[in-house]
């Protein structure tokens, strides 16, 4: 008896001392998401220079900033009384008043703290929630890892950085797959209780999504689902009862997911619905508007040299659309992974990740895509309608091609052909590299020879292309003649990479199969420098807390000014003075009332107007700097009358009726814009 006992209790410990060991490497592929996501974020996180951007300083740390004064009076905060003629914060969704890690660290610590705190943990849930769900796929814990740090460190998370609510939504991407498969699986096999709990955490997951709050990330996190769930109705499903006919069981967890999510996101989602039926995008948005910032094939080059189109100063752009809306980046050695994965798993579920990238990528090019426009297809869907940019279908390429790269990694468990799979991986990244370096100095001297012949070539060709503003050729020739020289820092490195990259599948092959672990945690290592590389240098970098400006002269706290134009006083933006308590007639917001914008529009045009704003203050220079005088014609260079980019409507400039006789009208116009 007691011989028993003592088997029984030792078999016990050994069991737990095996768990333990298992959950090992787990435990660290944890740390090392954590560790990349402060690494990332170290200087912003302690006081320091955080990543930002314009939209940083006109929106979301003066409102965010406002909402953390509010809470630390101890106000949950509904309406918004100092912008526009009052605007309603929790309805409109984008400070995500109902997300409890945004609430949670703006009540906690200062605002400029907690934005960048909210953004580290932001990475690391998107590392975290990735590895989790391709654990579940059952790939080994360093093919997870890889998958988790490409999808949190890669182009759409990294360069969207500074649009928090997109990024907010977008991360709960992996664990609403994870429950959608799960549920699905415990379905098919006639478990309906653990069913019924995974169907209950994907809801809950995409809750998280849909309190984020962007609607976009929501709305293709939808799409995923679906195209997930008929994916696995068509394929089989692992543990099904022979007997059941069970196809339709994906479908309706999915649906139930989504469903479930939705409810729960209620509180949040019926106040932003009443709100739209009010705004300026109520009847949705013209294709014109809807189809601005697709990923257009030019801007292709940024898969292997993600600075392409930054001139060395790291701060002028010549992208055709803002970058962070069409970078598309996944590592240079992520690129041969996900070639590896699709070639050599021989599992089902890289298709459906196949198919998913590809589908994106055809959405995200809207206009420029080969054959047939499928994002003009899909904006005439009820939802879609509303939004623009579908350059940010990126999100889901990333998503895909971070999958199929764990795929990858997994795959090189191979035993039988390590050769093959060396050969794959290695052979496209060493013909890329000899070609590109045949044919960079080849193509730059080209340029460099006939500056006239240069620029013919850029407008035939790059500037051809619908972009949101005009680019100046030689800006244009300027960047080429930058990015093709071999001996650019950012050109150099991707050159670097690809040769890193085909070394690594040597070392791989020359440890052996049965040191595969060192091989792969060679390639995650990689990864991660890779990523982490691109990621630091995206954004410009300031401390957040120097965002907000010093009040103008004759201004106090507790005044309600108007600012004629932005431009008048560029230190300022109407949102900026929340900070100091100052109420501004304007305000910035992708969701503006109907009403605010047709009275704005009526007042540039009527000044009795100006009285109905209870703006008793003006704010103008003194002296205006951009006032110029060209043959009689008087004019400010920074307050053109009608303006217009790549996305917007025709606009119509009207003469008052009341206005003395005209005797002629004389225009001064640029038909160039060059970003310096």
């Amino acid at each position: 008896m007691t011989s028993t006992l003592e088997r029984a209790v030792g078999e016990r410990t050994r069991n737990a001392q095996r768990a333990t060991r298992n959950l090992l490497p787990d435990f660290a592929a944890v740390l090392a998401i954590a560790a990349c996501a402060l690494v990332l974020h170290r200087d912003g996180l302690f006081g320091g220079p955080a990543f930002y951007e314009l939209d940083t300083r006109l929106f979301y740390y003066p409102l965010a900033q406002w909402v953390g004064e509010q809470l630390h009076a101890g106000v949950f905060p509904l309406w918004l009384p100092d912008i526009f003629t009052g605007y309603p914060i929790f309805a409109d969704g984008e400070l995500a008043l109902a997300y409890l890690p945004q609430l949670t660290l703006l009540y906690l610590l200062p605002t400029p703290a907690a934005m960048v705190w909210l953004r580290a943990l932001h990475v690391f849930l998107a590392g975290l929630l990735t590895y989790s769900y391709l654990r579940t796929l059952r790939l080994e814990p360093l093919p997870a890892l890889g998958g988790g740090l490409v999808f949190a460190l890669g182009s759409f998370l990294s360069a969207q950085m500074h649009h928090e609510n997109v990024v907010r939504s977008a991360v709960w991407l992996p664990a609403v797959l994870m429950c959608a498969g799960r549920s699905a699986e415990e379905g098919c096999a006639l478990r309906v209780a653990r069913c019924a709990l995974w169907i209950a955490f994907g809801a809950l997951a995409f809750s998280q999504s849909a309190l984020g709050l962007h609607v976009q990330p929501v709305l293709m996190i939808a799409f995923a689902v679906g195209l997930y769930a008929v994916f696995s109705a068509l394929t089989p499903t692992r543990n099904a009862q022979r007997a059941t006919r069970n196809q339709y069981i994906p479908l309706l967890t999915g649906a139930a997911i989504v469903a479930g999510g939705l409810a729960l996101a209620a509180v949040q989602w019926l106040p932003l619905g009443e709100w739209a039926l009010v705004s300026s995008r109520r009847n949705g948005v013209e294709y014109e508007f809807a189809s601005a910032f697709g990923l257009a094939p030019e801007n292709l080059p940024t898969l292997l040299f993600p600075f392409f189109f930054r001139l060395p100063d790291a701060t002028t752009w010549w992208t055709l659309w803002q970058q962070w809306e069409t970078e598309l980046y996944v590592g240079i050695p992520t690129l041969a992974l996900v070639l590896i994965g699709i070639v050599f798993s021989r599992r089902v579920e890289p298709l459906y990740f196949v198919v998913l990238g590809l589908l994106s990528l055809w959405i995200a090019m809207a206009q420029y895509a080969p054959f047939f426009n499928l994002h003009a297809l899909l904006w005439s869907i009820p939802g879609f309608s509303f939004l623009r940019a579908p350059g940010r279908f990126t999100y889901l390429v990333v998503f895909a091609c971070a999958c199929l790269a764990a795929f990858g990694l997994q795959a090189l468990n191979q035993r039988r052909v390590r050769a093959v799979v060396a050969l794959v991986g290695a052979v496209p990244g060493v013909a890329l590299l000899a070609a590109l370096l045949a044919l960079l100095p080849t193509w730059r001297n080209w340029l460099a020879a006939d500056p006239d012949r240069a620029r013919a070539f850029v407008e035939s060709t790059y500037l051809a292309a619908r972009a949101q503003y005009p680019i100046d050729p030689p800006l244009v020739v300027d960047g080429m003649l930058s990015s093709l020289d071999v001996t650019n820092v950012k050109t150099a490195w991707s050159l670097v990479l690809l040769a890193l990259t085909c070394v690594a599948f040597v070392a791989w092959l020359a440890v052996g199969a049965r040191r595969v672990v060192v091989g792969q945690a060679v390639f995650v290592v990689l990864v991660a420098v890779d990523l982490l590389v691109f990621a630091s240098d995206f954004h410009p970098r300031m401390p957040l807390a120097s965002l907000a400006p010093a009040l103008p002269a004759g201004v106090s706290a507790g005044e309600r000014v108007l600012m004629r134009d932005h431009s008048d006083l560029p230190a300022f933006e109407p949102n900026q003075l929340l900070a100091a308590s100052v109420d501004t007639a304007e305000g910035y917001s992708s969701l503006p009332s109907q009403r605010y914008v047709e009275l704005e529009a009526a007042t540039s045009s009527q000044p009795r107007l100006f009285d109905l704003w209870s703006a008793p203050a003006i704010l103008e220079p003194p002296n205006a700097a951009d006032l110029h005088q060209v043959d009689g014609v008087r004019f400010r260079a920074e307050h053109p009358l009608a303006a217009s980019f790549g996305g917007s409507l025709p606009e119509t400039f009207r003469l008052p009726r009341d206005v003395a006789t005209v005797v002629g009208v004389r225009l001064v116009g640029t038909g160039r814009w060059s970003r310096t």
